[in-house]
């Protein structure tokens, strides 16, 4: 086809031309709180002030209207070739500096004309609606709302797709890149700047236009656009610096896929923040999207996280969880198939010497091996292991662990299957049972697989790869249900379940699915699988049990119907400038278990420059800091050992201090004042204000006497008068003296621990 529009393939880094517009009077919103100016020509956003600090938030305005349609021609292939929907792992390959020298199918189009560009006033505030017409039959409306009361925008886009006057000339929509805002750099002045994002639990990057997105050690090459639901733990980020912050976040009660992207540009002069979101519409056919944030504010992070926190309120719909996660201070198993099922009781003892009353087991199923003996994990067909004690073997297990009061739960892996299935299991069928049906990769279980834009499908097996599934596929959902709830459940008796790389590390599977074979979404992301799949888990065990779900990470959509996650915060070659402190501060009740299962070298991440070897005591010391709880896998342990020793007594300190834990939300270090170096301390606020709680990590290696100042007004506490702190060795009432101010100064004595709390009432 003859590609008669003119567009821009590079759209998130400076334009490769200019932008031709008219001398014309600028379009102004504005409140009490901030200034929005867009060009009444190009409908491009010219000038962000914030009216508090006086800030000026654009520092090179572009030129182009504050969206980017991904098209394609219509009477192609159904599939699409184009570098950037390349991906490993759930990340997405894109590189902008690569953008326009690799051809592809998509244009990336943003240069529609403005036909109208007006502002509506209503009793609460104004709206300014833009209309655009983009060649051959595209038209556009976007909209900009601001109330007087509040520093929040809400913007829309609605796109319509006409057929044109010539067929060949149709466009089919892929995606909708909007709000996308260009040229940020706080007060003009990029090397103050702060990005606070939603990758794993979080991440806070330094000067981001000056930063290179890519992973410590380029195993999943960039990390500039963030999957929601997926990488991106919620659809929000923020840049701020010490004059205040740009909040930008998604709002949708549906949960349509999209991508938190944010790009630096050639100059590393500012960056530019989008949201794109999966639109797919072919000819004929309207979308309107969510509502999406754009607001001002003082403060850092803080800000944006409780304004996002007020408003999943209304997003999130969560379901009732069980009482005893809520309680629990950490799981305890194997990762390996170590075990027999008989020994699951005696595995639930070291738990109890441990603290702790819930096992976390792995490789609980039948694995087939090599000619060496050698075994794939994450294997897709759940039968327990004849060898080990077979399905009977695998009931009276969890039935003694239960008996004794007990949690117990295992594993399964969202998206890897065995394309040689059945084959490979047939030198297994005296083990398995005749009532269980064999999976088959070209008989059904093909048709479940996940596709990737350009046509293709994995389809390894478990010596070479994975076959990639969806699990947005009806079918897949339906084969994981059947393992988890009707087996595992129902039969075997378990009340917990391990739901692996999910919604993450996405083996063979791609983030949006081209099959034509799951549904009438096509194509479709994996976000609302995620959430449909956990629906299904949840309520086919209901009247069984209540079900205790956790996978791989945390997602804010999918704690909906997940009662806790495992924290990928320790993670070592994972990420830069680590911040879980995000995520624990949105939502500081919902339960994490971190420190062993995927590996805890991170841990150096959070101490940059230091050449200390730090060791797995260093990871699960910062678990109790943030007030996780404890993910230590590890049967069989040994009582004698030094790391047991210290693991133990860390759960105790957590024992000590948890029911002021439980009713009090994380607060980061809001009202800490100066610490000595070395020392690290996180608060927690009594949701009633009656007591404060701080947790202490002191990597001095003289642990000398300090005080510490609470500024207790910042907090909205009620008038504390008591000090009682908690180390290894037990607890003890330490000076507290009051100050102007609400300051409240506390006497730390020399102490040999490195982990200890303080309780103030």
């Amino acid at each position: 086809m003859k590609r008669n529009h003119v567009f821009i393939l590079c759209t998130l880094i400076f334009p490769l031309f200019a932008f031709s517009v008219k001398a014309a009077e600028n379009l102004i919103l504005e409140n009490t709180f901030l200034k929005l100016e867009f060009n009444a020509d190009s409908g491009a956003l010219s000038s962000m002030v914030n009216k508090k600090s006086g800030s000026e938030y654009i520092n090179r305005a572009s030129g182009y209207p504050p969206f980017v349609l991904d098209v394609t021609p219509a009477n192609r292939s159904w599939f699409i070739k184009d570098y950037s929907l390349g991906e490993f792992g759930g990340f997405s390959l894109a590189n902008p500096e690569s953008i326009g020298l690799v051809p592809g199918d998509i244009q990336r189009i943003r240069n529609g004309s403005i036909t109208a560009g007006k502002i509506t006033s209503a009793s609460s505030g104004k709206t300014l609606t833009c209309t655009y017409n983009i060649p051959p039959s595209i038209s556009v409306i976007t909209t900009v709302t601001i109330r007087d009361d509040s520093p929040v925008t809400i913007w829309k886009i609605r796109v319509r797709n006409d057929p044109s006057k010539q067929p060949k000339e149709d466009l089919r929509l892929f995606r909708v890149a909007f709000p996308v805002i260009e040229g940020l750099a706080l007060g003009k002045n990029h090397a103050d700047d702060f990005l606070a994002r939603p990758f794993v639990q979080g991440q806070l990057i330094p000067d981001p236009a000056s930063y290179s997105f890519f992973t410590p050690t380029n195993w999943a090459k960039r990390d500039n656009v963030l999957t929601y639901i997926g990488w991106a733990c919620m659809p929000w980020q923020d840049l701020y610096d010490s004059g205040g912050g740009l909040y930008l976040a998604s709002y949708d009660p549906t949960f349509q896929q999209i991508d938190l992207e944010t790009f630096p540009d050639k100059g590393k002069e500012s960056i530019t923040m989008d949201i794109r979101t999966l639109a797919p519409l072919y000819p004929g056919q309207s979308w309107e999207s969510q509502e999406f944030a754009v607001a001002v504010h003082d403060g850092d992070w803080h800000w944006a996280a409780d304004t996002y926190r007020e408003k999943s309120s209304v997003l999130l719909k969560p379901v009732p969880k069980p009482e005893w996660v809520r309680e629990a201070d950490g799981w305890f198993g194997t990762g390996v198939p170590n075990y027999k099922y008989e020994d699951l009781p005696a595995m639930y003892e070291q738990a109890q010497w441990l603290g702790l009353n819930y096992l976390q087991i792995w490789s609980e199923m039948l694995e087939p091996v090599d000619e060496n003996g050698k075994r794939k994990g994450y294997y897709c067909f759940f039968i327990p292991d004849a060898a080990r004690g077979g399905e009977q073997g695998m009931r009276e297990g969890v039935r003694k662990v239960r008996a004794a009061g007990g949690h117990i739960g295992f594993y399964s892996n969202a998206w890897t299957f065995d394309a040689t299935l059945p084959a490979s299991l047939l030198k297994y069928h005296e083990q398995i049972p005749s009532d269980v049906k064999l999976p088959d990769w070209w008989k059904e279980f093909r048709a479940h697989s996940s596709v990737y834009p350009d046509g293709t499908r994995e389809a390894g097996n478990y010596l070479d790869g994975y076959a990639g599934m969806c699990v947005g596929a009806e079918g897949w959902q339906d084969y994981l249900k059947y393992w988890i709830v009707d087996k595992y459940v129902r039969d075997y008796g378990v009340d917990t379940w391990y739901v692996d790389s999910f919604p993450v590390t996405m083996f063979g599977a791609a983030r949006v699915c081209f099959s034509t074979e799951h549904g009438s979404e096509r194509p479709h992301g994996v976000g609302r699988g995620c959430l449909e799949l956990l629906r299904k888990l949840k309520e086919g065990s209901s009247g069984t049990v209540n079900l205790a779900i956790t996978s791989e990470t945390v997602s804010d959509a999918l704690t909906q119907y997940q009662s806790h996650a495992l924290g990928l915060e320790l993670v070592g070659d994972l990420m830069n400038y680590p911040k879980p402190e995000i995520f624990a501060y949105t939502f500081p009740e919902f339960p994490i278990f971190s420190g062993t299962c995927d590996n805890y070298f991170g841990v150096k991440d959070y101490y940059p420059g230091e050449k200390t070897k730090f060791t797995h005591e260093d990871s699960l010391n910062r678990v109790f800091l943030i007030g996780n709880r404890f993910d230590v896998i590890g049967y069989p342990l040994q009582k004698d050992s030094s790391y047991w020793l210290h693991v133990k007594k860390l759960i105790a300190l957590r024992q000590a201090i948890k029911s002021e834990l439980l009713s009090s939300h994380f607060k980061d270090d809001i009202g800490l004042e100066s610490l000595p170096s070395k020392v690290e301390a996180k608060i927690f606020r009594n949701t009633g204000g009656k007591s404060l709680t701080i947790t202490l990590l002191d990597r001095r290696d003289k642990k000398e006497p300090f005080t510490l100042t609470v500024d207790s007004l910042k907090l909205g506490v009620k008038p504390l008068r008591t000090a009682v702190l908690y180390t290894f060795d037990g607890e003890k009432t330490i000076s507290l003296k009051k100050a102007a101010g609400g300051k409240l100064i506390l006497a730390l004595p020399a102490r040999k621990d490195n982990p200890a709390a303080i309780i103030i009432r």
